[in-house]
């Protein structure tokens, strides 16, 4: 499973976010879903340095979010003061920092689809991905790696109904570089 903001909400925080604070002061919520589902209604804080000082930008990764379930819906009724279900237990977040809203998906690269083939006799099929990282709000069917890629699992699925068997040799995965 992948995480990643939900599309539109990106805005600032328009006061800073400090330990004790019972609410989220949002310079802008247009696109933000109160009601979202818990698991949804998490903040993502696009403020993010790793180990390496390399600051990673707004809508591309981040490790710094806030608990699942930060806010009743039933209490957040409109604008862009968000309260939260318990008090801000995290590291204060300075006013101006670019916020987004949590939406969870599902994140499959289908490289070799559309290549169905039916013959009596072995038939090659391949897909390569490309180098670097999708565009910041491209889907990963651009077969571009999410920022923040640090690995990944190759998976072959294949749907094959009356017949006797499959079978799949040669397999070959390797970086291509160039």
């Amino acid at each position: 499973m992948e995480t990643q903001w939900r599309a539109g909400t990106t805005t600032t925080l328009a006061a800073d976010l400090s330990p004790g604070d019972t609410v989220v002061q949002l310079t802008d919520a247009s696109g933000w879903v109160a009601n979202a589902p818990d698991y949804d209604r998490v903040l993502i804080f696009w403020d993010y340095v790793d180990g390496a000082g390399t600051s990673w930008p707004a809508e591309t990764y981040s490790r710094h979010t806030s608990p699942g379930d930060a806010w009743d819906p039933a209490a957040w009724t409109s604008g862009a003061t968000i309260p939260l279900r318990a008090p801000w237990a995290g590291d204060p977040v300075a006013a101006g920092t670019e916020v987004s809203q949590l939406q969870r998906s599902w994140s499959h690269m289908f490289v070799a689809t559309g290549q169905h083939v039916e013959a009596d006799e072995w038939t090659r099929v391949q897909g390569t991905t490309e180098l670097g990282y999708a565009a910041r709000g491209q889907a990963t069917q651009e077969r571009r790696f999410l920022y923040g890629t640090r690995y990944v699992t190759p998976l072959v699925l294949w749907t094959a109904p009356g017949t006797d068997g499959l079978r799949m040799a040669n397999v070959d995965f390797r970086r291509r570089c160039g």
